[in-house]
């Protein structure tokens, strides 16, 4: 038997080591043995007529490989999602046209592959999970989707000195179709926001047939059926002027308020991730639609004042993007304060984006906002339950004959 010290390259990336090994002679086939190993010392035993016991080292570098691959991929992946969803920015409007859980099952497929990595692979999950979450349009509405709603007032309007008025609000891109509208009469709305309207003499036909007590608003791409008094606004902006239709309203309960219904540039239904052309058109639409709604909201709120104000329609955005910032000055997304169950709204059978959205100004309070399916549009509808908060009518006696006030 022959010894002799060599230098041998331990696997997984080791490094090199000093290592005392040993022939020896067996049956006239030399074979190198390890004589110390203080890790994994059956990875280092070799012979010409056991080539297995290589096997495991063999597998172990191709995995590394593939694992790295699959890391690479994974981290893109994730930094492209954190990058449209969080940094908004315009070039990848396309990435968020995806809903954010299809995004989830592509990380986690291409995390699960990092398998030579254990505590890379647990961390990317991790980083992919909460991401996920974060992004999500108010997952806290499918925990309250269980709790039935209360009639009870709001806090804020508890022994205070304002009245809660109810007002229910429906918002229905409703593809021209007058059907699709008719069923909206079972909700008894209050007041109802049409994108997509059918036609004026329609409109006018589904007031005298199914809603004798509405008054119709507008004659463009958007408009409004309204139970009460009306008391329409000229838009400001022509080339706008189809796309929104805003008054004043007083319903029968003696609610007053302001509503507008938007409709925005919509977005080609083309999602080709291959192609730079898709990506620069989604772009520029998306900065048409910030420029749209920019202007509605200017000519709005220069003409409400300190009004309450509805303002609902199809933005052709999902929720969370840029575009609604300029809203959040005044407003506040019903949803995100009452919504319940699941409030995508596009398509109609198989909803993944809530770009049908209902936003309130101050002077409201959400009550229960819910995504109903609709039938003749490829579209949900929004049902918004409010209460409005409005200074408390006092009743004062004079000569015994009683006035209300305000």
């Amino acid at each position: 038997m022959k010894r002799q010290t060599a230098e041998i390259k331990y696997p997984y990336g080791q490094g090199r080591a000093n290592k005392e090994v040993e022939y020896e002679m067996i049956d006239g086939k030399l074979v190198q043995r390890m004589v110390s190993a203080s890790r994994f010392p059956w990875l280092f035993q070799w012979s010409p007529s056991r080539s297995w016991e290589y096997e495991p080292f063999v597998k172990k570098t191709r995995f590394q490989g593939l694992s790295r691959t699959f890391l690479v991929f994974s981290v893109v992946t994730l930094l492209v999602f954190v990058l449209s969803h969080f940094a908004r920015l315009d070039i990848l409007m396309l990435a968020t046209i995806y809903p954010v859980f299809s995004w989830l099952v592509v990380g986690l497929f291409l995390t699960v592959w990092v398998v030579a990595y254990p505590r890379v692979r647990w961390g990317l999950v991790v980083a992919w999970v909460a991401c996920v979450l974060l992004a999500s349009d108010s997952p806290q509405n499918l925990i309250r989707a269980w709790i039935p709603p209360t009639e009870a007032l709001p806090e804020t309007l508890v022994g205070s000195d304002e009245d809660a008025l109810p007002v229910r609000v429906v918002s229905l891109n409703c593809k021209g179709e007058p059907a699709a509208v008719s069923e909206l009469v079972k909700l008894s709305p209050d007041v109802i926001l049409l994108q997509e309207s059918v036609h004026q003499k329609q409109l006018q036909k589904l007031v005298h047939e199914s809603f004798p007590s509405y008054t119709a608003v507008g004659s463009g791409d958007a408009t409004m059926l309204v139970r009460g008094t009306v008391q329409p606004f000229q838009a400001s902006h022509k080339k706008l002027a189809p796309r929104y239709e805003f008054c004043r309203v007083r319903l029968a309960n003696g609610a007053l308020f302001n509503a507008v219904s938007v409709h925005l540039q919509a977005s080609p239904r083309e999602f080709d991730f291959s192609r730079l052309a898709i990506w620069q058109t989604f772009a520029e639409l998306k900065q048409v639609r910030r420029q749209q709604l920019h202007d509605i909201h200017s000519d709005v709120m220069q003409r409400v004042g300190d009004t309450p104000t509805v303002i609902g329609g199809d933005f052709n955005a999902p929720a969370g993007d840029q575009i609604y910032d300029v809203l959040e000055r005044e407003f506040r997304d019903s949803w995100a304060e009452a919504g319940r169950g699941w409030g995508k709204t596009s398509l109609n059978n198989y909803p993944v984006h809530r770009i049908d959205q209902v936003w309130i100004t101050r002077q409201f309070a959400a009550k229960n906002v819910t995504a109903e399916e609709s039938s003749g549009s490829d579209h949900r509808m929004v049902v918004c339950d409010l209460w409005l908060k409005q200074p408390k009518q006092v009743t004062v006696a004079s000569n015994n004959v009683g006035h209300k006030v305000r």
